[in-house]
């Protein structure tokens, strides 16, 4: 599960735990999105999911 946090431009990306019930999730990692090609690619992919009715954070 990834999260962007946008007005920061960090991503975070989290796993469900395997042993635990969900919603229970671990940090993978987070980072700065520098590059204004990566974030806009970020952008891109919580557009296309928000179409298709994915959950979205």
């Amino acid at each position: 599960m990834n999260i962007l946090v946008d007005p920061e431009r960090y991503l975070v990306v989290l796993e469900p735990h395997p042993e635990k019930p969900r919603p229970y999730c671990m940090l993978v990692t987070a980072y700065y999105l520098d590059q204004e090609h990566s974030y806009r690619k970020q952008l891109r992919r919580y557009e296309q999911a928000k179409n298709r009715g994915d959950k979205i954070q």
